[in-house]
């Protein structure tokens, strides 16, 4: 199983009759495996452990920046690729087990603003609690709107399973993405 981006010029046609992964055979996609490799431009690269059934694997493309990122069980694995900006992408799966499914969770776009920055730039300064919105001394109205609109931005976890103190590490293991967003840029794919 696979999950990933690509683009309109993909050729979906091109291994129908093959038995292969799919996702990142050219330049045009990009896809996370179940086995922890990264694939693009027909190149794997190490990029996680292992996920299977009950995982929980997300996708973030932030084209206002140009990276995608790729989260496991709601933590940071790391960027997978940079400088994807003005281009048209859509979200894929594939798979070539029999029998295997997928669930969408969630699904959601929103245009960069203003808020939406200020509101992952402070779930980047407080990332160790669940709900960013509680902590703040905000009027409960602006809460509820924030909440709305942009409650998954707020959500998004780049801390460890333990907190720290600093937010660089020489890891590069899944639990390796610290506080701050760079700390999870910082585990590149390679060839972008």
């Amino acid at each position: 199983q696979m999950v990933g981006i690509g683009t309109s010029d993909v050729n979906l046609d091109k291994y129908r009759h093959t038995f292969c992964s799919l996702l990142g055979k050219d330049e045009d996609s990009w896809g996370l495996s179940y086995t922890g490799l990264l694939h693009h431009k027909g190149d794997k690269t190490n990029f996680s452990s292992r996920f299977g059934q009950g995982s929980i694997i997300g996708v973030h493309l932030d084209t206002w920046h140009g990276t995608l990122t790729f989260f496991k069980n709601r933590k940071c694995i790391g960027v997978a690729a940079t400088k994807l900006q003005n281009k048209k992408f859509y979200p894929m799966v594939c798979s070539t087990a029999a029998k295997s499914s997928m669930k969408v969770i969630r699904s959601c776009a929103t245009c960069t603003s203003l808020q939406y920055l200020c509101c992952f730039r402070l779930r980047q300064l407080l990332p160790d609690y669940v709900d960013t919105l509680e902590v703040l001394p905000l009027p409960p109205g602006l809460k509820q709107v924030l909440h709305n609109k942009l409650g998954w931005v707020l959500s998004m976890n780049y801390s460890t399973s333990k907190p720290s103190s600093s937010s660089s590490s020489g890891s590069d293991s899944d639990s390796s993405c610290g506080s701050e967003a760079e700390a999870c840029r910082r585990k590149r794919c390679r060839r972008t």
